[in-house]
C-alpha cells in the first residue's frame, strides 16, 4: 500500500512525503532522489515513513527530533530563507495518544531555543473527530482516543 503527497516546482517533482509498506527505494524513484526513511519498529509487518527530496535541495535528517514513533523529520535549506523542517508521520488507528505526545515534544523543542522556524506536518494522524474551534478532540476509542 502507498499513499502520497508531492510538491511540484519548474515542472519537476522535487518532494514527496510517503507512508508505504514493503518497498525499496529503487521501486519508486529515479537515482536523482535522496530517501529518508524509518522503518516501523514494532511486529507489525510492514509499514514505516519516508520523504523523498530531489537532489538538487540541500537536505538534512534531523534525528534529534525523532522519536519512538512512526515518524521522520529533515531540515532544508534555502539561500536567504529561514530553513524549511519537514515532518512524514504515521499514527495507526487504535494507538494510544503516546504518538500524539511525542510529536508534540518534537514541536515543543523548537521554542526551547527561542526559534521560530517554518515547520510542515504530513501524514495520517488517524484523528478524525477533531473540533477545530474548540482546538480539542472528541473522544473516540476506535482512534486510541478515549
Amino acid at each position: 500500500m502507498l499513499s502520497s503527497r508531492s510538491i511540484r516546482q519548474n515542472n519537476t517533482e522535487e518532494l514527496f512525503f510517503f507512508r508505504a509498506t514493503s518497498i525499496s527505494n529503487g521501486e519508486v524513484f529515479p537515482c536523482d532522489y535522496e530517501i529518508f526513511c524509518k522503518d516501523r519498529i514494532d511486529d507489525n509487518p510492514g509499514g514505516g515513513v519516508f520523504i523523498a527530496i530531489h537532489n538538487t535541495i540541500l537536505t538534512t535528517q534531523q534525528p534529534k527530533l525523532d522519536s519512538d514513533s512512526e515518524a521522520i523529520w529533515i531540515k532544508l535549506e534555502f539561500v536567504k530563507q529561514k530553513p524549511l523542517y519537514l515532518a512524514s508521520v504515521y499514527r495507526p488507528p487504535g494507538s494510544q495518544e503516546g504518538a500524539l505526545d511525542e510529536l508534540e515534544n518534537s514541536l515543543l523543542s523548537f521554542q526551547s531555543n527561542g526559534s521560530r522556524p517554518r515547520v510542515i506536518l504530513t501524514g495520517d494522524f488517524n484523528v478524525p473527530d477533531i473540533i477545530w474551534e474548540q482546538s480539542s478532540v472528541s473522544p473516540n476509542p476506535q482512534y486510541g482516543l478515549s
